[in-house]
């Protein structure tokens, strides 16, 4: 069997060339926080992210493998295992049971991903959904533009709607309504 003493899962953030972990798992504790870690282009964790390699393993100053969180193929950040509370270091022996682990987290987490983004773009969906209602509900114009705007405001959260009226040159006209929250 493997000990671990600490671990953490860092997503990589592109747009900063950074890998961020929100919380370390230190034993039975929660160590929340933020660490970053930079990453140059070809350093070691950079041919992970790359692909180029599946796994880093340093032991100095302690024990500590890096292994490659993929979904579908994709790489989206790296699972660190760290030994620091004693002299165990990892070996070539330690992988096949850490890309296991790695694998199985990797896929739980973009399930949880895709699940959010879901649940997101139904809200999304609703709202729009609301605003076409509220349009199909008024048959008069100015009815119409207060109802649109008050839908806007209720299912969009926007704190100030301004609504313009546009003749079929797209030529603005008027503003014919501004309403706050």
């Amino acid at each position: 069997s493997m000990q671990v003493d600490r671990a953490a899962v860092f997503l990589y953030d592109e747009s900063r060339h950074a890998l961020v972990a929100r919380q370390l798992v230190d034993r039975a504790d929660v160590l929340p926080g933020e660490e970053e870690i930079a990453i140059l282009p070809d350093s070691p964790l950079g041919r992970l992210l790359a692909g180029k390699r599946t796994y880093l393993i340093l032991n100095q100053p302690t024990g500590i493998a890096y292994i490659a969180l993929r979904a579908f193929g994709n790489i989206f950040g790296v699972l660190r295992v760290e030994n620091v509370h004693g002299k165990r270091p990892f070996t070539e022996k330690n992988i096949p049971l850490l890309n296991d682990f790695a694998h199985e987290l990797a896929t739980a987490m973009h399930g949880l991903e895709l699940a959010a983004s879901e649940r997101e773009q139904v809200a999304q969906m609703k709202a729009i959904h609301e605003v076409s209602n509220a349009i199909f509900r008024s048959l008069r114009l100015d009815e119409m533009i207060k109802s649109v705007a008050q839908s806007l405001i209720q299912q969009l959260g926007f704190d100030r709607v301004r609504l313009y009226l546009v003749n079929r040159d797209g030529e603005n006209l008027e503003s014919v309504l501004t309403m706050d929250q």
